[in-house]
């Protein structure tokens, strides 16, 4: 249980969280698939910050992604997450389409 305390103007004030997770947390299917959608774009999200700070700092400059190309054109990190879900569609249309 997690608690916080603070002053306010008009005294002390205590706030208590708890967080109960049950054995049945994640036992319905959508529940299941919210959780993982949500875990990936939180991965996803960091995992392309991570990516885009590390193309612009100095100090890494093996870190893939600061594509230029021979005519002198900058291909921006967007167009390779564009990328990625134009695949896992595709990918996805074919499971599905093959599934049935």
């Amino acid at each position: 249980m997690a608690v916080s305390s603070w002053a306010g103007p008009g005294g002390a004030v205590t706030v208590a969280v708890r967080i109960e997770i049950t054995s049945r947390f994640l036992d319905d299917p959508g529940q299941r698939a919210g959780f993982v959608l949500l875990g990936s774009f939180l991965l996803s999200f960091l995992f392309v910050r991570t990516s885009a700070r590390l193309i612009r700092s100095p100090r890494v400059p093996w870190w893939p992604g600061n594509v230029v190309t021979e005519s002198g054109l900058h291909v921006h990190h967007l167009v390779w997450g564009i990328l990625m879900m134009l695949v896992a569609g595709f990918w996805d249309s074919l499971l599905i389409d093959g599934a049935r």
